[in-house]
C-alpha cells in the first residue's frame, strides 16, 4: 500500500508506549520504507499538555522521551503552518477538539492519510487508516 501518513496523537502515544495495541497491518504499513510517516508538532504540544495535567503518565518528561522515540521510528516532523491554521475555517464543526481539528487540516494539506483509532475522524472529509 505504501503512502503518506500523518499520525494523530493517540496513534503516536500507542506506538511509543503500547505498540502491541496498534493493529499489525498499521504497524507494517508505517514500517514500510516506501511509506512517508509524519508526526505533527501539534501532537507534541498535546502530549506535553496531557503530561503536565497528569493525564498521561510517562517514564520521563516528554522532552526526554519524545525525541528518542521519534528518532527510533524515523518519522518526519510536520510543523504548524499558517495555511493549517487558516484551513480550520473550512472544516465542519463536527466536534470541538482543537488538536484533532488541526491534525485533519494538516492531513488534507499534505495529502496524508490520518492514522488514528478515533472514530470521530470518519465524520470529517479525510481518509483514516487503523
Amino acid at each position: 500500500m505504501a503512502g503518506t501518513y500523518l499520525l494523530d496523537t493517540a496513534a503516536l502515544i500507542y506506538l511509543m508506549s503500547q505498540e502491541e495495541s496498534v493493529p499489525p497491518s498499521v504497524r507494517r504499513e508505517l514500517a514500510d520504507p516506501k511509506s512517508e510517516v509524519f508526526y505533527s508538532q501539534i501532537s507534541l504540544w498535546e502530549i506535553q499538555m496531557k503530561y503536565q495535567l497528569g493525564k498521561l503518565p510517562m517514564t520521563d518528561e516528554p522532552a526526554m522521551v519524545l525525541p528518542r522515540e521519534l528518532a527510533r521510528y524515523g518519522f518526519t516532523h510536520l510543523g504548524l503552518t499558517d495555511a493549517a491554521i487558516y484551513g480550520l475555517s473550512r472544516l465542519p464543526l463536527v466536534h470541538k477538539d482543537p488538536f484533532d481539528r488541526i491534525l485533519i487540516v494538516q492531513a488534507k494539506l499534505t495529502g496524508s492519510t490520518l492514522v488514528s483509532p478515533d472514530k470521530n475522524f470518519s465524520k470529517y472529509p479525510v481518509e483514516v487508516f487503523w
